[in-house]
């Protein structure tokens, strides 16, 4: 059993396969992150039919990538895994082998973030923005994808620069989550193998959906994940510059008067003496900034000091003797590489090499700690590599302290709507009491049944509710001195509380099919406490006379947090709107957002910021009449195409109809769904199925059709006129014919109206046609046809040839069974060589009644054989002849 509206292929070292025919099974998981809100990969669990070719490239391939498209959308684009199970079972009995279906397992593309960093690699970039999909030539995010080579999708803005960011060792994958982690994001891969950023870190986060007893399907279940900690302690660091440091000292000998004694080098050779052999680094010493030095010349630590970051501008402070020259300098960040050759006849002196430049570095570390119970016994300690302010840095800690409180909760349930990952829900189940905000981190699908798995991670407390029915009981958090959340180093005044927002700078509003993406320029406040810590978004689809917020409320208040929001259609209430046109929906045009934002103290911005939607993107919901329509026949078969539906989104499929327009015995008024497995060569009426007024469904732009001529029953075919016609159907609601905006009803879907008529000849030119013409036709001399290849010219012949009237009978073994003939009364019979000995025929001269006959052989040589058609006794049975052609 193949998938339906899966296309699969497999690249196997560049060389494409379509195994699409070979699919048995195919489950896909997709995830948004890992349990603790790290980084994961989704996946898909393949099952193909064994095929001894496919077998051999999963076998052989070095490479092998894959996409996969379900209902014409792409679904995946990853690569297979070394998991591949083949299992034989030797030789079989049939002619196939023994050899069970084919298990294999898919991988999206993180791995192309695994590209390890070197030294050699030199990253130190200055004045970087976290994320900035605005201006990614200067931002962290994107300069870590093309490092990789990875493709981005990212819509997110993370508006923090960084005064200096390096790395020197690990993976690109692992610095990514990182950085994103430590400012509530992970990424993954989408569809297209583009990364894509999740948010999980929500000072209250704000659901979009929602997984009830009304969208569940049977069971929720709850289970309380492992707690290790009570505590929790982010550390973080201050950036800080300094000018001419001293970063590097040679290891250069003292004398007896604490004064460099210099060190030799021999004629012809380097120092340092390693780069005689190999290429030679110097690596600063974090603990060497300084630009003091004591008497004795050691260097004058520093305690303001946790690690170097970047240096820049370097210059070196050396003595040495006259025949020693520096033969090479290079500098990269936080290292160099220096040689100084000795050019003199006789060895010279080195005394001191020191290498100072202006550095960005990481002052002493400031710890916050958020307790979750009195009197913690463990503490679970972050150490912030990114992180350079104290707002970040508390954030980062109550929410790792908020998950250790209330948010440890994994909920696993079932449903028929699909969410994607990274969606924040509302989870509730008033049978049990369960009441939580979570995210969505993993998904898998059945495609048979179409219902979805889903695995959320709890991001607020999971409150208890009592019912009347059985309850289920959390196990309540311990209770804290105060509010864990809250214990902080400084508690905020009251003035600083009460400073408002400053206003949104800007929004946008671009309309995709399901939803219109809002993004707006997160303001910065006058005080820390005036900055927000969520936003009011609302929505008018009347040119600003209502405004609803995200719970439909009119002038609500609910509030979201992050820059980006993706505002659903409710198709119950929304419908499917058009950019302009009104199809019994409010038009896009007609909308506006706006927003403001809301800080800590729950003081909003004192004015809106609005905009209108761009719909450049959006594609209509109106299907149109297919065009390009076309036609070409052969003989009998007509072949009709047309353009594919380009302009609506939701192609659902085609729909096709038929009628005929020859007379006699009359065209029809009426259109017929168009017959499929009849067979033409019966009745004239076996080119359409059932009564008028249906119509046949289809996928593809194009109809093949063998069609029944005109004529065919009395043996008299001739060429006969039909018309076909189209039209377009997509997955939108049509509850009746809407005629004066060129929308139909088909099925409870939305139609276009039929295109033009698209005119058939269908042509009786086929030898069978030709022949069967002729018998009744012509009065025929002693013509033989030895085949079926030279029936047409026979017959063209015969026609010529009227003379007396003669029946022939010619056998063709390789022809198909035709139709019963009728025969003429008291015509002589004719048989071919190469015919069986003594054939019974059966013979009607008028349809209805017929005559056994029997032809004597004996004389095969074309010549006229003598039998006459003999009276005998006349069977009512209509008996075909078989295998033969009748000229």
């Amino acid at each position: 059993m193949t998938i339906p509206n899966l296309s699969l292929v497999m690249t196997f070292d560049g060389v494409d396969a379509d195994v699409s025919d070979l699919v048995r099974d195919y489950v896909p998981t997709d995830r948004a992150m890992s349990e603790d809100f790290g980084h994961a990969v989704s996946s898909r669990s393949i099952i193909l039919r064994y095929d001894t070719s496919i077998a051999s490239l999963l076998t052989s391939a070095i490479d092998i990538r894959m996409t996969a498209t379900l209902d014409g959308i792409r679904d995946f684009t990853g690569k297979i895994a070394p998991s591949v199970s083949i299992v034989s079972h030797g030789a079989s009995l049939s002619d196939e082998p023994d050899v069970d279906d084919m298990s294999i397992e898919a991988e999206d593309l993180s791995s192309l973030l695994d590209r390890e960093v070197t030294s050699d690699d030199n990253i130190a970039l200055e004045n970087f923005t976290v994320c900035d999909p605005a201006h990614p030539e200067s931002s962290l995010v994107h300069y870590l994808c093309a490092l990789s080579g990875a493709a981005t999708a990212i819509v997110d803005t993370i508006n923090v620069t960084l005064r200096a960011f390096a790395i020197e060792s690990g993976t690109v994958g692992d610095h990514l989550s990182t950085l994103l982690g430590e400012y509530g994001y992970e990424w993954r891969m989408d569809e297209y193998a583009r990364v894509v950023l999740v948010r999980w870190l929500f000072t209250a986060p704000a659901s979009t959906a929602t997984l009830d007893e009304n969208t569940i399907i049977g069971e929720l279940q709850a289970e309380r994940l492992a707690i290790e900690s009570d505590a929790v302690e982010v550390s973080w660091t201050t950036l800080k510059e300094r000018s001419g440091a001293l970063v590097y000292m040679a290891d250069l000998p003292f004398g007896e008067d604490n004064r460099r004694s210099g060190w030799p080098i021999q004629p012809g050779y380097l120092y340092p003496e390693e780069a005689n052999t190999a290429e030679t680094w110097w690596t600063y010493d974090d603990v060497a900034l300084s630009s003091r030095v004591d008497a004795r010349g050691s260097v004058v630590k520093e305690t303001d000091f946790t690690g170097l970051v970047l240096t820049t501008n370097h210059t070196v402070e050396q003595k040495i003797d006259a025949g020693i020259v520096r033969e090479f300098t290079v500098f990269q960040n936080k290292r160099a590489r220096i040689g100084y050759r000795c050019t003199a006849a006789e060895s010279a002196l080195v005394y001191y090499c020191n290498v100072l430049a202006d550095v960005v570095y990481r002052g002493a570390q400031t710890v916050e700690k958020c307790d979750v119970i009195a009197n913690p016994k463990s503490v679970e300690r972050y150490d912030s590599l990114y992180i350079h302010d104290q707002a970040h840095a508390q954030a980062l800690c109550m929410a790792r302290a908020g998950r250790l409180r209330d948010a440890a909760w994994r909920y696993s349930c079932q449903s028929e709507n699909q969410y994607q990952p990274g969606t924040i829900v509302a989870i509730s189940d008033p049978h049990s009491g369960i009441s939580s905000i979570a995210i969505i981190i993993e998904r898998n699908r059945d495609l048979v049944t179409g219902i979805y798995n889903y695995k959320s991670i709890g991001l607020t407390n999971s409150a208890v509710v009592v019912s009347s029915g059985p309850t289920l009981v959390f196990p309540a958090p311990p209770e804290a001195t105060s509010d864990p959340i809250r214990m902080l180093d400084r508690v905020p005044t009251s003035a600083e509380l009460a400073a408002a927002p400053p206003d949104i700078p800007s929004i946008t509003a671009i309309a995709l099919q399901d939803y219109i993406r809002l993004q707006w320029v997160e303001p910065t406040g006058s005080t820390p406490s005036a900055n927000p810590v969520g936003y009011i978004v609302q929505r008018s689809r009347d040119n600003g006379a209502t405004w609803r917020d995200i719970t439909d409320t009119v002038d609500g208040l609910a509030r979201i947090q992050g820059s980006v929001y993706a505002w659903n259609f409710n198709r119950g209430v929304d419908g499917y709107p058009e950019a302009t046109a009104n199809y019994g929906y409010s038009p896009l045009s007609g909308y506006r957002f706006r927003v403001k934002a809301v800080n800590a103290a729950g003081t909003a911005s004192l004015g809106w910021t609005a905009c209108t939607v761009n719909a450049s993107q959006y594609r209509s919901w109106r299907p149109t009449v297919p065009a390009g329509g076309g036609s070409r026949s052969s003989m009998r078969t007509a072949a009709i195409s047309w353009n594919r539906e380009a302009n609506a989104y939701g192609f659902l499929r085609y729909e096709i109809q038929v009628r005929r327009t020859s007379a006699p015995p009359g065209g029809d008024t009426q259109w017929y769904a168009p017959a499929a497995g009849l067979n033409a060569y019966g009745t004239e009426l076996e080119y359409k199925a059932g009564v008028s007024g249906l119509e046949f469904d289809l996928t593809s732009e194009e109809w093949t059709q063998s069609l029944p001529l005109s004529g065919q029953a009395a043996g008299t075919p001739s060429d006969t006129s039909y018309e076909f016609r189209v039209r377009t159907v997509i997955d939108v609601p049509q509850a009746a014919d809407d005629m004066p905006n060129g929308l139909y009803a088909s099925g409870g879907k939305r139609a276009s109206a039929w295109c033009t008529a698209i005119a058939v000849l269908a042509k009786a030119t086929s030898a069978y046609d030709l022949v069967s013409g002729a018998v009744n036709q012509a009065a025929l001399s002693t013509v033989v046809a030895t085949s079926i290849t030279t029936a047409q010219s026979t017959a063209t012949a015969a026609q010529t040839q009227a003379n007396t009237a003669t029946v022939l009978i010619v056998e063709d073994h390789l022809s198909p069974e035709l139709p019963s003939a009728t025969y003429p009364a008291n015509k002589q019979v004719y048989q071919t060589a190469g015919a069986q000995p003594n054939t019974m025929w059966q013979v009607s001269a008028d349809g209805a009644s017929w005559l056994s006959v029997k032809v004597d052989t004996s004389n095969l040589s074309g010549t006229v054989v003598t039998n006459q058609i003999a009276t005998g006794a006349v069977t009512a049975e209509k008996t075909k002849i078989k295998r033969h052609y009748i000229i």
